[in-house]
């Protein structure tokens, strides 16, 4: 080889060796809003009361009673809903249909809510025994919990509690109840080799944190069960209580602080998300530019302060609670977090079933990449297929607090819904087809993209009313 022609390939292998190397991802699946339904043949109840959860799918994939769907209709007609949630088909339909789109997910977030809308109402109305009813609702966790496990042998499944995963009905709970000690058992068999960790830490509030499994490195996840820290939170004894919530975020801090110091990247993971309810706001006839109050998610922004404080640390927030699929940021640049709300399996909002996949990186837990995939109908009988996929409808290499923040910034300057990104945005907000939240979204458009941009009530009535943003607030 002639001297130049070496010359040459030395400087070719020079310029190979200084390319940046490919990011390493790994696929990474996210679930959230189950809404698992037990009582959808009430004939079952006795059978399913008296299992263990074991023996639940069988007792439910039994041929339905011929008076089925009588007795269906007088349950909801006395304990009644917005919609249908998940039961067993359907469930099994989206288990078959995650399982054919990512058979070995590096591990899967579930975000909560993994009990049905009505439950309380429905296992009272069937004859269930009060003192039981804590012992069946963590039954109810323990089967969705398996049929995740027996679907994804070996997978790390970390799972969240939501408002209506409780032992003593929605939105209420107790610091070391039955539930909590029960459902922490369960949880914590799914984890891998963290179990009894996550079963110690959770049976007091339904908290905890691993370390993610490789081939993520330096890699933490913290799992809140924020029902403590909502605006209508009650004890099992319907009272006010704001000790289980200041106790949650002081030890949400310390574990962040934790994290900080060991130079870890962290995914925080809760089900109701902080900020502005915009749907509850509006429903209430709040007059937010008049000074009125807008409603929030949480009683107070102790956790969004929480977030905003370690944004340094936190790659990722993880949350569901709206059925929605929803981009949230907290906190003003440089300090800002990133959340992603997960749409749900439940259909009760007239919505298709959905579920995320994505590609996560493993250096630095950074989310690449995720797509939705919805089911063909609220049944979820035939193919699941794909809605989006975030890069291709926002042009974003990557789900940051880096490029989310100018992505609402974008759509907060397009008040008409004229660019791709706004349009992409509006029409995936809701799986499937119209329903009043995407028409809430149509209509309130700035005020939407405000919500979900501001969390701070002051923040959010000069975002969304401007020069009209009255300086003093009004109680309602």
């Amino acid at each position: 080889m002639g001297s130049f022609l070496r010359l040459c390939l030395f400087v070719l292998l020079g310029v190979v060796a200084a390319l940046p190397a490919a990011a390493q991802t790994a696929p990474v699946m996210m679930l959230s809003d189950i809404h698992f339904d037990p009582f959808r043949d009430p004939g079952r109840f006795t059978q399913l009361a008296a299992a263990p959860a074991e023996r639940w799918e069988a007792i439910l994939s039994a041929p339905a009673a011929a008076a089925q769907q009588s007795a269906l209709d007088k349950l909801l007609a006395a304990c009644p809903a917005r919609g249908v949630d998940t039961d067993w088909p359907l469930f099994a339909a989206s288990l078959q249909a995650e399982r054919a789109r990512m058979p070995h997910p590096a591990f899967i977030t579930v975000s909560g809510d993994l009990m049905a809308h009505q439950f309380e109402c429905r296992y009272r109305a069937l004859g269930g025994k009060p003192e039981a009813y804590a012992a069946f609702a963590a039954k109810t966790v323990a089967f969705v919990a398996g049929r995740l496990r027996q679907s994804f042998p070996g997978v790390p499944l970390y799972i969240a509690l939501g408002n209506n995963d409780s032992g003593c009905g929605d939105y209420r709970e107790d610091p070391e109840s039955v539930f909590l000690q029960r459902s922490a058992a369960s949880l914590g068999e799914l984890t891998g080799r963290q179990a009894a960790q996550v079963r110690h830490e959770a049976s007091r509030l339904g908290d905890w944190s691993v370390e993610l499994p490789a081939p993520f490195s330096h890699a933490r996840l913290i799992v809140l069960q924020d029902i403590f820290a909502s605006s209508h939170y009650k004890t099992c004894a319907n009272e006010d209580d704001s000790t289980a919530a200041a106790e949650q975020n002081n030890w949400l801090r310390d574990q962040l602080q934790k994290a900080r110091k060991q130079k870890q990247n962290v995914w925080v993971m809760a089900h109701v998300p902080p900020g502005v309810d915009l749907y509850a706001t509006v429903a209430h006839a709040r007059d937010v530019c008049a000074g009125q109050q807008p409603i929030l998610f949480e009683s107070s922004s102790a956790m969004e302060q929480t977030l905003e404080a370690f944004h340094d640390v936190i790659r990722l927030g993880v949350f569901g609670h709206t059925h929605m699929d929803e981009i949230r940021v907290i906190g003003q640049s440089p300090q800002t977090v990133v959340i992603k709300v997960v749409p749900s399996i439940s259909p009760i909002n007239g919505n298709l079933p959905s579920f995320t996949v994505a590609q996560v990186e493993t250096a630095t837990a950074t989310l690449k990449d995720y797509a939705v995939y919805a089911a063909a109908n609220p049944e979820g009988s035939g193919r699941w297929e794909q809605e989006y996929r975030f890069s291709e409808s926002f042009h974003q290499p990557e789900f940051t607090a880096a490029t989310a923040e100018p992505l609402l910034k974008g759509f907060l300057e397009d008040k008409e819904s004229k660019s791709p990104e706004t349009l992409a945005y509006q029409q995936h907000f809701f799986s499937g087809p119209g329903g009043k939240h995407a028409l809430l979204l149509r209509l309130a458009w700035p005020q939407y993209v405000c919500s979900v941009r501001y969390p701070e009530q002051d923040e959010f009535r000069r975002c969304a009313c401007g020069a009209e943003a009255k300086s003093k607030s009004k109680s309602k």
